[in-house]
């Protein structure tokens, strides 16, 4: 499709969120909510990840201006989640090394970090795709492991099977996903991921 054919999309797309259209929520809602959830991921767990990002759609859908692109939309989202995520920690009292981050984050360094968690975001809405593909065994370790943080032996403690049985389902699944992902690079990082 044409540069400008979808530029005109997109400002049909802002125009009808504007005008309160659902679908264009939804729309938007489907493209940014990975990614959204592994940015707000960085800064809190799973569960208030997903209350801090109800909470930001919310505010969307009752936003009463207007965005002059999709990458304008994209950055307010962000900008949205991170304060949101800075409340959560601020309300809690945590003074952790991220909340330290957030709180000292520059907005030269805040650009950089946007283009790199797109990335990032891309990336792994990319390999949760794929995931959610696997045999439902091998789908709940590489789960647990990759978005939860748990180690081996609190995989198989919590499926009650061996660590050796979840080294081997890793291994499977890793086997599964290299088919797809044939890059490389790509190939490194979920070796990285999925065997350490």
């Amino acid at each position: 499709m044409p540069t400008g054919e979808l530029q005109d999309d997109e400002k049909m797309l802002l125009t009808e969120l504007a005008a309160g259209s659902r679908a264009a929520f939804e729309e938007i809602y489907q493209e940014y909510y990975n990614g959204l959830l592994f940015f707000a991921q960085r800064f809190l767990p799973l569960q208030q990840a997903e209350d801090v990002l109800a909470e930001v759609f919310i505010k969307l859908w009752q936003f009463t201006g207007s965005f002059s692109s999709m990458p304008a939309l994209h950055k307010w989202l962000r900008v949205a989640v991170r304060n949101a995520c800075l409340n959560v920690l601020t309300q809690e009292k945590r003074h952790t090394e991220k909340q330290h981050r957030l709180l000292h984050e520059t907005e030269a360094g805040y650009e950089h970090l946007y283009f790199r968690d797109k990335l990032e975001a891309d990336l792994q809405a990319l390999i949760l795709r794929e995931i959610h593909k696997l045999h439902p065994q091998q789908q709940r370790i590489v789960q647990m492991f990759f978005l939860q943080g748990m180690d081996n032996a609190g995989i198989a403690a919590a499926l009650q099977i061996s660590v050796q049985a979840v080294k081997n389902q890793k291994v499977t699944a890793l086997k599964t996903l290299r088919k797809i992902f044939r890059d490389p690079d790509l190939l490194l990082v979920l070796s990285f991921l999925l065997l350490t």
